[in-house]
């Protein structure tokens, strides 16, 4: 049997053996033929709604209304290195955002700027109900217009909103005072900020500067100690072991190195008198599991969460961006306390 000639698993066989006209009657019939009886046609379509068959035809009509409430979205990196290699918060929105695109039945497409700063040829013309694009300064805006068709928002904005884009970021501002309040509380007199990244951000220079700031306005020492992992250790323990005095370890950066830099600082032998907090800064939730940390929580699933909104919204915010408040997770009581800023 042709395999057009089956349904749903019941083929026409079936239905011309359940009811006894031959099978070129029954694809007649069940095609409203108008050269058969009415009461044939009647008969085989009856059976076959019994027997739980569905026609080709309504077979397509199914997948094209399917599809056409389906959404197509694209995250665009905007880099076009020939290798990258995506860092930990690059792999945390992008499983977020395919998690988010299953729940709202929308099709995602991953994807880089080609060497001419262009979305890829196969994408150029596609038009996208949402383009995500992670912490976009738009270096090649002229070469790319087909960025601004595409519906799109910038999430986690590490550089200024640009081009009437709208972005959606942690309020950093909000980041440094939240750190330094703590760092007050808990009667600090050292800060320690490490600098594993020599390429800084515009929102690590500002945060930087506000901290020297709030610092100097306080009498707090600030250390900022550049180097490799070892330097920054041994710097970090030399100035530790040196004062009595409470001591704060600042990571404002989001990449695993300064985590991994300050657990071993925790593992190495401070004397019993010294005392040291931590504050990282930490967009996925899942990682803020250190009892030893006090986290930053920068709420990256809100942010994602936030984007998808946006763009899901029959209007655009007026403002260019969206800044989502910290929230300060204590090491002394992750359980059961978070302070809300």
């Amino acid at each position: 049997m042709n395999k057009s000639m089956r349904s749903g698993g019941i083929r026409i066989a079936d239905i011309a053996k359940a009811t006894g006209f031959s099978g070129a009657t029954v694809s007649l019939a069940l095609n409203n033929n108008p050269r058969l009886p009415p009461e044939t046609i009647r008969k085989v379509q009856e059976e076959a709604g019994k027997l739980g068959y569905i026609s080709p035809r309504k077979k397509r009509e199914e997948f094209e209304r399917a599809n056409e409430s389906r959404k197509f979205w694209c995250l665009l990196f905007p880099y076009c290195y020939e290798h990258y290699d995506y860092t930990e918060l690059d792999l945390f929105l992008i499983n977020t955002l395919e998690k988010i695109a299953l729940e709202r039945r929308a099709s995602l497409q991953i994807t880089r700027l080609d060497s001419n700063n262009r979305l890829p040829s196969q994408l150029r013309n596609t038009n996208f109900n949402a383009l995500f694009i992670k912490s976009y300064d738009l270096p090649g805006k002229a070469q790319a217009p087909e960025i601004y068709r595409g519906n799109p928002v910038t999430i986690f904005g590490f550089s200024p909103p640009q081009g009437g884009i709208p972005a959606i970021a942690p309020d950093y501002s909000e980041v440094t005072k939240l750190i330094f309040d703590a760092v007050r509380r808990n009667e600090c007199r050292n800060v320690i900020l490490p600098n594993t990244d020599h390429a800084e951000s515009v929102h690590i220079n500002r945060q930087v500067k506000d901290l020297r700031k709030l610092a100097a306005e306080n009498a707090v020492n600030l250390s900022i100690i550049s180097g490799n992992d070892d330097i920054i250790i041994k710097k970090t323990l030399e100035i530790v072991k040196s004062t009595k005095e409470r001591t704060a370890f600042i990571s404002l950066r989001k990449s695993g190195r300064e985590r991994e830099i300050a657990e071993k600082i925790i593992n190495s032998a401070i004397p019993a008198k010294s005392e040291i907090d931590f504050f990282i800064c930490e967009f996925d939730h899942r990682k803020q599991n250190n009892p030893h940390f006090n986290y930053i929580d920068l709420r990256g699933e809100d942010m994602i969460r936030a984007a998808v909104e946006m763009l899901s919204a029959s209007y655009h915010p007026v403002s260019s961006s969206l800044l989502l408040s910290p929230r300060m997770i204590r090491a002394s009581a992750r359980n059961s306390f978070q302070e809300n800023i």
